[in-house]
């Protein structure tokens, strides 16, 4: 699990410490964690320290003030939980014109029925009650830092390895790895909220191989944060890429926007170049950006597949969808004009689903790099054992 980045915020009558110039942005606080001295039954981090660090630095850099003054290191759960608490107090000060950003290393872990959790600095033996009794549900953090109404930036740079810890019985977590779908609890507190995790769910995250100081992760992250005028959407999409050419393809973080339609575009670094008024002559502005002509971007949308799925069960009189088949039917018309192939399927079952997901893999693969892929589901969606899946045509199951 990964680091978190504070700033502590006085009165509004009192200038803003450490903050950026005047006219060069809004007020940035943020919260830096880094766990790392847990005890050998969870297994002690060599480099969560180290990776906030150096996103501290990279943060200070953009602007922002650190709560606290410094990185916050080997909490325990009372730590963890003051250190959020005086956070969200000290973000809510600054008002919705303030930026705030959160960042976390150190360990998590899902819980196979009660959600994903960060795991504070304790002597824990045993993976029992004790443990999810004292870690910090997900669902809590994002219910405390969604109740501010600035836009923010977290980072959970968490699941370093498979925990250590024996199970006394009943097998409650089974060493699993974060897992950062699991729960949808506190899904409307988290508004205006960038959310980056450091690998996908249900995977481990890499701490750095023996000789690195840093994770990959945060690697990526602090050779992007001071990228001019990357919108925080672009910025971790980069961070995602660059992270699976750090690790050989192995390791993918996953971002989730939930940021307003005022806060989308918000950028970390200005272009400078463009505040001063200068056009130069780099890829960033579009009067040097490649033109292509007619002919090639026909042939550039010709690579372009989409899969449509739409599901209106109507032989299931209590569960029948009215709208599904005619959305699909919008979306299909607005790729086609977008130049993409689109196959469209209607009801279909399940291995007729599975058959043209196939087709399309096969498609994309002979289509090469330049080659985009789309696929689009329109009906029911369930849940079962932490695993989310669609549901194909047919009479919905009643357990």
């Amino acid at each position: 699990m990964r680091r978190r980045d504070v700033l502590a915020l006085g009165a509004s009558a009192l200038a803003w410490p450490g903050a950026a110039q005047p006219g060069s942005g809004p007020p940035r606080l943020a919260l830096v964690i880094g766990n790392a001295a847990y005890s050998e039954g969870v297994g002690p981090l060599r480099n969560t320290i180290n990776d906030a660090g150096l996103i501290s630095e990279r943060l200070k850099d953009c602007g922002f003030v650190l709560h606290g003054g410094s990185v916050a290191t080997d909490l325990t759960r009372r730590g963890l939980l003051n250190a959020v608490r005086g956070y969200e107090t000290d973000l809510a000060a600054i008002g919705p014109d303030g930026i705030g950003y959160f960042y976390f290393a150190g360990h998590g872990a899902a819980h196979p029925e009660r959600g994903n959790y960060l795991i504070p600095v304790g002597d824990y033996q045993e993976l029992d009650d004790t443990l999810w009794d004292d870690s910090i549900t997900l669902d809590w953090l994002f219910n405390r830092l969604g109740s501010v109404s600035c836009p923010h930036i977290v980072n959970i740079d968490a699941c370093r390895n498979v925990l250590r810890l024996p199970s006394p019985g009943r097998n409650l977590a089974g060493g699993q790895p974060f897992r950062s779908l699991r729960s949808a609890q506190g899904g409307r507190q988290r508004p205006n909220m960038f959310i980056s995790y450091a690998t996908w769910e249900g995977q481990l995250a890499s701490d750095g191989d023996q000789n690195a100081e840093h994770g990959p992760y945060a690697t990526a992250l602090a050779g992007n944060l001071l990228s001019e005028g990357k919108t925080v959407r672009d910025l971790f999409e980069d961070v995602r890429l660059d992270v699976l050419e750090l690790t050989g393809q192995i390791q993918e973080p996953m971002n989730i926007s939930r940021l307003s339609r005022a806060s989308k575009d918000l950028a970390l670094m200005p272009d400078l170049e463009l505040l001063s008024g200068y056009i130069g002559t780099d890829n960033r502005h579009p009067s040097s950006q490649t033109r292509y002509s007619d002919d090639v971007a026909v042939e550039r949308r010709a690579l372009n597949h989409a899969l449509i799925i739409a599901n209106d069960y109507g032989d299931d009189t209590q569960y029948a969808l009215a709208n599904t088949l005619s959305d699909s039917q919008k979306v299909a018309s607005a790729l086609v004009t977008s130049g993409f192939k689109v196959n469209q399927l209607i009801n279909p079952l399940r291995s007729n689903i599975l058959a043209n997901l196939e087709e399309l893999v096969d498609t994309l693969t002979a289509a090469g790099d330049a080659s985009v892929g789309l696929v689009y589901f329109i009906g029911f969606g369930g849940q079962f054992r932490g695993e989310n899946y669609i549901v194909p045509a047919g009479a919905i199951p009643e357990t």
